[in-house]
């Protein structure tokens, strides 16, 4: 539904701080485009990771507002934020012991129904997400069995898995 020019994610006024109201550091307003690519830097302990943990929800916002698909980001529920926006962390905690199709196929959780039966729409997209970061060799491999660069391939074949219109 997005077209080219589209703001898919915008910050603004966005302060990152403790509870207590310290501030942290504060984020110069940001709007990206459908299409557009950017990329986050700065030393180690800038707050890059912070950033990306509140754009995508996981840390709440203090001061500002974010939004995704010009909505703000409070407005969304977690399934259709899971089917809007796409985050693939730094790391993998891999104390599970769930195999790379298993991973991949949590991707589409934000699309089953109640019961979270896999439809086979859901494992042909799957087997795409895997086939295009080249880890469908790896299908059946428990996690914990790859090389740390593998589990990085695995997370963003989940995340394209969900199909979502913006990937952090």
């Amino acid at each position: 539904n997005l077209r080219s020019g589209d703001k898919v994610l915008m910050t603004y006024d966005l302060g990152v701080g403790y509870p207590d109201g310290d501030t942290l550091f504060n984020v110069p307003d940001i709007t990206l485009y459908r299409g557009e690519v950017a990329a986050i830097i700065g030393p180690n302990g800038a707050g890059k990771t912070t950033l990306i943990k509140l754009m995508v929800g996981i840390l709440r916002i203090q001061t500002g507002q974010i939004e995704i698909l010009q909505a703000p980001l409070g407005k969304y529920s977690q399934k259709r934020l899971a089917k809007a926006l796409a985050y693939v962390p730094q790391g993998l905690p891999v104390g599970f012991p769930f195999t790379v199709e298993e991973t991949v196929l949590l991707g589409r959780a934000p699309h089953q129904k109640v019961l979270g039966l896999a439809s086979q729409d859901d494992l042909d997209i799957t087997q795409q997400a895997m086939e295009f970061t080249e880890v469908a060799h790896l299908a059946r491999r428990k996690l914990d069995q790859l090389s740390g660069g593998e589990q990085q391939r695995v997370l963003i074949a989940r995340a394209l898995c969900q199909q979502p219109q913006v990937m952090l």
